[in-house]
């Protein structure tokens, strides 16, 4: 099975951390360290091995776009207007 077939199957059988959305659509894969992170996961799936992907892939969470993008912004990655958010959406 090729790499992306593998990925594509891989995330069908995931879901957000945070809120439990799992069309593989929407989720993305969170660097729990970003000190860590040595490659982008997309990229890895298009031009890498699957060792070197299913290493980097140990160091992510899988989680839903838009708790993504609340995290980082929680997090003042992002310059996203400021909301905010209970720790029991993210924390």
């Amino acid at each position: 099975m090729n790499l992306q077939k593998w990925f594509k199957e891989y995330k069908s059988n995931l879901s957000c951390t945070y809120c439990d959305a799992n069309h593989p659509a929407v989720l993305d894969f969170h660097h729990k360290d970003p000190n860590k992170k040595e490659f982008n996961i997309y990229d890895l799936v298009k031009n890498s091995s699957s060792k070197k992907l299913i290493i980097e892939l140990e160091k992510c969470e899988p989680i839903c776009s838009n708790c993504h993008r609340k995290l980082h912004a929680k997090k003042g990655i992002f310059n996203a207007i400021q909301r905010s958010y209970s720790e029991k959406e993210i924390s």
